[in-house]
């Protein structure tokens, strides 16, 4: 995100400088400082080959070990007996979370709507940076630094807010207690689809604003996208779901590349009144399937008397990912629901 907003900064006045020719120059520049940082980066790993690889590595991925408790000079031992003395079951939650990344448990269907999703997510800037820099152009009359300056400032915006959201305590609590998941995604989503509808009032000052949270919402969406799949993903299954993932946002971005102008033949705000409808559209089929996924997955859990034991929370009060993780490591097996005498038994 910070490279983005460093391009659009940058390739505006460069090319109000030196035009088309100058970008080139520029772009030349970059990928030679990104082959050679590469290049230090091998040969930095060459040079220091004394490496240490965890055990969980050495096993095979077509045959993943079950998770075990191990006694390591009693620590386990002792977390063990804190987990029943927990009344609230939260640390029961996350042993479930911490034992489904190595359980080998395959993608399901909301995996890949996940994946369909980091493609609904990138028709709107697909759209921006395909029709944008023409439209304000033709619109409003400014001149490409102009429209670099405001590519930047969305960009910059984009990156504070996760930067917040993701890295400072503050913004994390915030999220979690105001907008847990999923309605942080949900958030995001709904912020990108009225911010393309925002940028469609032909006053520029209005436009500025709905681009600049356009883009804020956008790379906020990424990064939420991004967390929860890695999360309801085990490490086994996301080697095919994370970049099928970013396979199918760079397809809907070839896709926004080649109707975008079409659409702006036709009528210039277009591009961004079907990105608009589309993101909504599929924003509400989104909210009726992830809502109606954790409404089952808690009546499932909760109707079974050794996991409303183990779970002794309100699994209704969870956020999405602990519901859907939870519910997944029950249904396979992997996780068992006696409570024994003062100890978990998995």
């Amino acid at each position: 995100m910070l490279g983005v907003t460093f391009a659009f900064l940058t390739g505006g006045f460069v090319y109000d400088k030196f035009g088309i020719n100058g970008i080139a120059l520029f772009g030349v520049f970059m990928s030679s400082c990104q082959l050679l940082s590469l290049l230090f980066y091998f040969f930095i790993d060459i040079n220091h080959p004394e490496k240490t690889i965890p055990p969980s590595i050495e096993r095979s991925s077509n045959h993943p070990v079950p998770f075990e408790w191990k006694k390591i000079d009693g620590s386990f031992e002792n977390m063990i007996k804190d987990l029943t003395l927990n009344a609230d079951g939260n640390d029961n939650v996350m042993v479930a979370l911490d034992r489904f990344s190595t359980s080998g448990i395959g993608a399901n269907y909301i995996n890949y709507i996940l994946v369909i999703t980091f493609g609904m997510e990138s028709i709107t800037i697909g759209y921006t940076l395909a029709i944008s820099p023409v439209f304000i152009v033709e619109e409003f009359d400014k001149s490409p630094t102009v429209i670099g300056m405001m590519l930047a400032a969305g960009g910059a915006a984009g990156t504070i807010i996760s930067i917040y959201m993701t890295l400072s305590k503050n913004g994390s609590s915030f999220v979690k207690s105001y907008f847990p998941s999923p309605y942080d995604l949900f958030v995001s989503l709904g912020g990108i689809s009225v911010s393309v509808f925002i940028a469609t009032v032909p006053y520029f000052s209005v436009h500025c604003t709905g681009l600049l949270f356009l883009m804020a919402f956008n790379d906020m969406a990424a990064v939420i996208l991004n967390e929860i799949q890695g999360t309801i993903t085990s490490s086994q299954a996301y080697c095919l779901i994370g970049p099928m993932g970013q396979v199918v946002r760079r397809s809907f971005n070839v896709i926004t590349a080649i109707t975008g102008p079409v659409l702006f033949g036709i009528f210039p705000r277009l591009p961004y009144i079907v990105a608009g409808s589309v993101t909504g559209v599929w924003l509400i089929l989104l909210m009726i399937m992830i809502m109606t996924r954790m409404k089952k997955n808690s009546i499932k859990i909760e109707s079974e008397h050794n996991l409303s034991r183990l779970f002794p929370v309100n699994l209704a009060e969870m956020n999405f990912v602990s519901n859907e993780i939870v519910k997944r490591v029950c249904k396979v097996g992997t996780l068992s629901a006696r409570i024994d005498e003062g100890e978990i038994q998995a």
